[in-house]
This record gives C-alpha cells, structure tokens and sequence, in this order.
C-alpha cells in the first residue's frame, strides 16, 4: 500500500487474491476428498438414511442459493455508491461485494466436499464441482471491474495507471 492509499496495481492484485485463495481451497478439499480422505475410509458412508438425505438436499439448495446470494450481496454492495462518486469510494465497494460473493460460494462448495466425505454421494462431488466452476467463471477481471462499477474513460484511464490510488486503504 502507497502513503496515500491503494493503487490500481494493488486493487487489482487484491481482488484476484482473495478470490483465487478461496477457489483454490475449495480445489485442494474437493482433490483430498476424493483421491485421499474418501478411498482410505473403512466404512461405506457415515451418514445413511434422513441423515444422509437431509445432507444431499442441503448441498442441492446451497449451491443455487449461494449463487443467487453471492450476486445479490454484490449487486447491494454496488447500489451503496452513487455512479458519479469517485473511483476512492467504488473501489472498496466492489472489494468488499467480491469478498463476501466468494466467500458464499465457497462455503456452499465446502459444505458439499464435506456432504461428499459423510454420505459419499457423487452428487456432492457435482454440487462442488458447480461451485468450482462458477468461482471461476465469475473470476474478478479488469473488464469486470469497468463494468460493475460503470467507470467512464477518466475512471478507467486511473484504473489503467499503475500507480494511481484507486483506494484509501
């Protein structure tokens, strides 16, 4: 971080960071699971049963359910500045709304890997492998930035200059 704030350098870094550390820890779970955790477990599954069930539909309904709050925090987060504020105040903004859109989303991925573990049910492996697929897809770019946050051509002249402050950190 610069004495004045964060630049558009840092900004950047920043919101790839936290995303790629979140999808990766779904990543390395989900890969435990089924080549390490789930092949050496003695038994067939821990739950059976309504237990079991209750753990498939929990898993099939947290996987829609985060997506659609993953984007609504987001679209909130957004709505909280003004288009004509300036790029210091949309910034954080959108950092924020991205943390806690990935941070959903990886809680309904982990939550199915873990489903996977108890009831070994591939479903599970699918529902995680949704949540994998949507972190990346809705990856944090450059070009979604500009268009989240709705920048006009001085905006994105800043966000282009490395060490413009884009941020007070």
């Amino acid at each position: 971080m610069s004495r004045n704030g964060i630049t558009s350098r840092e900004f950047l870094f920043n919101i790839r960071l936290i995303p790629a550390a979140f999808i990766m820890g779904v990543v390395l779970f989900f890969v435990l699971a089924v080549f390490v955790l789930v092949p050496e477990m003695e038994m067939d599954s821990v739950f059976e049963g309504t237990g079991a069930v209750a753990l498939i539909g929990i898993g099939i309904l947290a996987t829609p359910a985060s997506i659609i709050a993953g984007l609504m925090v987001m679209k909130y987060r957004l709505g909280l500045v003004a288009r004509d504020a300036p790029l210091t105040k949309k910034c954080p903004e959108y950092q924020t709304g991205n943390l806690i859109k990935f941070a959903i989303m990886e809680a309904a991925g982990l939550f199915a890997v873990v489903a996977y573990i108890l009831t070994h049910n591939t479903v599970m492996l699918g529902a995680a492998l949704i949540m994998i697929m949507v972190m990346v897809l809705s990856f944090p770019t450059r070009d979604r930035v500009i268009n989240a946050l709705s920048l006009d051509q001085d905006e994105i002249a800043l966000l282009d200059d490395p060490i413009a402050v884009v941020s007070r950190g």
